[in-house]
């Protein structure tokens, strides 16, 4: 769970756990998916996000998809936690 505070900043961004995880992206993920934040997330709830060295941010990525209902609704994971139980089709056709 994060903490109900906004945005904490407690290194340069990008942070070294996030640069370390940047620089292993570079070397084996093809060129083409590119990231525009400067950190790595590693969790998030709500309106805020938490990247892989304890930065915090309010989350105005809204064309992830998912800032419509928030970051891990409960409702929302609770459905697709039933939904996962009963079936689960994932080669996207």
């Amino acid at each position: 769970m994060i903490e109900r505070r906004f945005t904490r900043i407690q290194t340069e961004l990008p942070g070294p756990k996030s640069a370390e995880l940047f620089a292993a992206k570079a070397k084996y993920v093809a060129a083409p998916l590119e990231t525009y934040a400067p950190f790595i997330v590693s969790k998030s709830e709500g309106a805020l996000i938490e990247d892989l060295d304890g930065n915090r941010f309010l989350d105005f990525s809204g064309g992830w998809g998912c800032l419509a209902v928030g970051q891990r609704n409960e409702r929302v994971v609770r459905a697709l936690k039933e939904q996962i139980d009963g079936y689960l089709h994932t080669d996207f056709t």
